[in-house]
């Protein structure tokens, strides 16, 4: 008589699927490792990212600091808030860009 014939619980060995159960514990470590080693992924990244934010501020703090950038700064400014001439030959002039804006609003509104 077979083995499978006296022991109904063991399948054939041609039963065609997997006569045998996988093992819990193996499983469970593997995922619990690859859950850790993904949060400490996440959390480099995150401070890496947060470090990299701090830095930019950084830079700008000290840009703003600049003299140099300051006068480019406020000639840029007195150049967009005041009247003059781009070409005064061929009558070309500029005016405030507030003033510029609402003219286009105007404008448009027609």
């Amino acid at each position: 008589m077979s083995d499978a014939k006296k022991n109904p619980v063991v399948p054939p060995a041609d039963a065609g699927y997997e006569t045998s159960d996988t093992k819990g514990r193996p499983i469970f470590i593997g995922l619990l490792l690859a859950v850790v080693i993904l949060v400490v992924i996440i959390i480099g990244l995150s401070n890496f990212y947060t470090m990299t934010q701090e830095e930019i501020v950084y830079q700008n703090v000290l840009s703003q600091v600049d003299p140099r950038l300051d006068q480019y700064r406020a000639a840029e400014d007195s150049i967009l808030t005041s009247y003059g001439w781009v070409d005064s030959t061929n009558g070309i002039a500029r005016i405030p860009i507030d003033r510029a804006m609402d003219l286009m609003v105007e404008e448009a509104e027609k």
